[in-house]
C-alpha cells in the first residue's frame, strides 16, 4: 500500500509561481540589509575621528578645530616662505629637483604650467652652471586680496662670482587640501616680480 506522504514546502517550491515570490522576498530582505549597511557606512565616515592625548598623567580627548586668524597668518607666513627658499635655493645640479619639490606648494590647476615656465630656467642653469640663493623676509599678508608682498635678496653665483639682486615677489594664494607634502593647506596661484634692483 503506498502512502500519499505530504511535503508542502517541496510542493511548494516545485511551481514556479511560489518560486518566484520566495526569491523576490529573499532579495528585498537583501536589499534591506546592503541599504541599511550603507546608510550605516556613510553615517560613520562623516563622523570626526576622536584624537586623544596620551601622557604619562592624562589621556585627554583633543577636539578637532579650525586655526584662529592669527594661527591661520603664521601658517601663510610660513608657507609662503617655506615656498621661496624651497623653490629658488638651488645650484645647477639639483634645480630640476627643487623646482619638482616647489610644485607641491603650486595650486592643482596651475601646476603644469609652472613647471612648463620653469624648463627655460633649468635649462640655462644647467648650460651655464648657475646657483641661486633667496633669502626672504617676513611677507607682508593681504587676507582679503589672498596675496602676499615679499621683500627678498637674491644671490646669483656663477663660477664663483656673486651677484647680488634686491626682488619684490606678489604671490596670490589659496587654502586647499592638507597634505603630507603640503600641511599648512596654503597653495601658491600666481607669483610676480614687482620690483627688482637692476643696479647690480
Amino acid at each position: 500500500m503506498i502512502k500519499n506522504i505530504q511535503r508542502k514546502w517541496f510542493e511548494v517550491w516545485g511551481e514556479s509561481e511560489a518560486q518566484n515570490s520566495i526569491l523576490k522576498y529573499f532579495v528585498l530582505v537583501l536589499t534591506t540589509i546592503c541599504t541599511a549597511e550603507l546608510i550605516l557606512i556613510c553615517l560613520l565616515a562623516q563622523k570626526k575621528p576622536l584624537i586623544i592625548s596620551v601622557t604619562d598623567e592624562s589621556s585627554t580627548p583633543i577636539e578637532h578645530q579650525l586655526p584662529n586668524a592669527n594661527s591661520l597668518m603664521k601658517e601663510i607666513v610660513r608657507a609662503i616662505k617655506g615656498y621661496l627658499k624651497t623653490r629658488n635655493n638651488w645650484d645647477f645640479s639639483n634645480v630640476d629637483v627643487k623646482v619638482k619639490e616647489g610644485a607641491n606648494y603650486i595650486a592643482p590647476d596651475f601646476r603644469d604650467k609652472y613647471l612648463i615656465k620653469s624648463q627655460e630656467q633649468i635649462r640655462i642653469a644647467k648650460e651655464k652652471q648657475v646657483s641661486q640663493r633667496l633669502f626672504p623676509d617676513e611677507p607682508v599678508i593681504d587676507m582679503k586680496q589672498s596675496k602676499a608682498l615679499v621683500k627678498t635678496e637674491r644671490v646669483l653665483i656663477v663660477n664663483g662670482l656673486h651677484a647680488a639682486q634686491e626682488m619684490i615677489f606678489e604671490i596670490g594664494y589659496t587654502l586647499g587640501a592638507r597634505t603630507a607634502e603640503n600641511p599648512e593647506g596654503v597653495y601658491i596661484t600666481s607669483e610676480e616680480v614687482k620690483n627688482q634692483n637692476k643696479n647690480e
